[in-house]
């Protein structure tokens, strides 16, 4: 049976840990630097900055983020153990933005990885606007 787990955030174990050699990842991860503004931004919002290990303006935060400091778990350490993929696991790397801003390169992408048929320009159209986070 084939099925899809989408995870976000960084709170569960890297794939040496969660996955079997049937499976095939698709790891979307964030330019660190977008990451640090979101999680800033997400921090002032957020009253419980204090539980969390975090005081402070935008460069303490740069600089917790650097030390591994997030909410879920240590950016670096989750994406580090996909990108190295020491156990030659099945795995897809994209960035958010390769989804965003190339979006028609990465379904072509993703669909070769998972083995399908090539995709025509009609059905890239089709599966572009179906995944659309545009309400129009």
């Amino acid at each position: 049976s084939s099925g899809i787990n989408a995870e976000y955030g960084h709170s569960s174990p890297g794939p040496t840990t969660t996955i079997s050699e049937k499976v095939k990842v698709i790891h979307v991860y964030r330019d660190p630097k977008d990451v640090v503004c979101s999680l800033f931004l997400f921090m002032q919002k957020d009253r419980r900055k204090v539980k969390l290990g975090f005081e402070g303006d935008f460069s303490d935060c740069v600089d917790w983020f650097l030390k591994g400091g997030l909410v879920n778990g240590c950016y670096w350490e989750f994406n580090k153990e996909y990108l190295e993929n020491e156990d030659g696991h099945k795995i897809l790397h994209l960035t958010y933005e390769e989804l965003t801003l190339e979006k028609p390169a990465a379904i072509r992408k993703i669909n070769s990885f998972l083995g399908y048929d090539e995709l025509s320009e009609e059905d890239i159209v089709s599966v572009d606007k179906a995944t659309s986070l545009d309400p129009t």
